[in-house]
């Protein structure tokens, strides 16, 4: 008998004790609402409509328009023949300073005395 009652305060207590705990505790919410109006800035540029926003280096290939000549055919390169190439870079998607550096190399073996004289920088009018 003194077994059961013995029991009996110890199961008591128990639940007293964990009904008591069980407020103490915190409790998490699950669900919360909250607005973050946060500008972030945009890196967007494209040279030649290509997106190179990813790439620390980008090749990029490049066909010249040969002006044309009294003496030569349309299209043809020959000796004293002249053209160019345009290089467009976009950086409307752009909301901080870059640094470019443009390298030029001719890579091709039929024409070994080709070669780059000049360049401009046009503005966008």
């Amino acid at each position: 008998m003194r077994k059961r009652i013995c029991f009996a305060l110890l199961l008591m207590s128990c639940s007293l004790c964990l009904c008591f705990m069980s407020s103490t505790y915190s409790r998490y919410v699950a669900g919360t609402q909250g607005n973050i109006d946060m500008l972030f800035a945009k890196w967007q540029i494209l040279i030649n409509n290509q997106d190179i926003a990813d790439e620390n280096n980008s090749e990029i290939t490049i066909n010249p328009t040969i002006e044309q000549s009294n003496n030569i055919r349309n299209n043809v390169m020959a000796p004293t023949s002249k053209g160019y190439f345009d290089i467009d870079i976009d950086s409307s998607n752009v909301d901080m300073s870059y640094r470019y550096t443009i390298t030029l190399s001719i890579d091709n073996e039929d024409v070994p005395d080709l070669m780059i004289s000049r360049y401009a920088i046009l503005p966008e009018d």
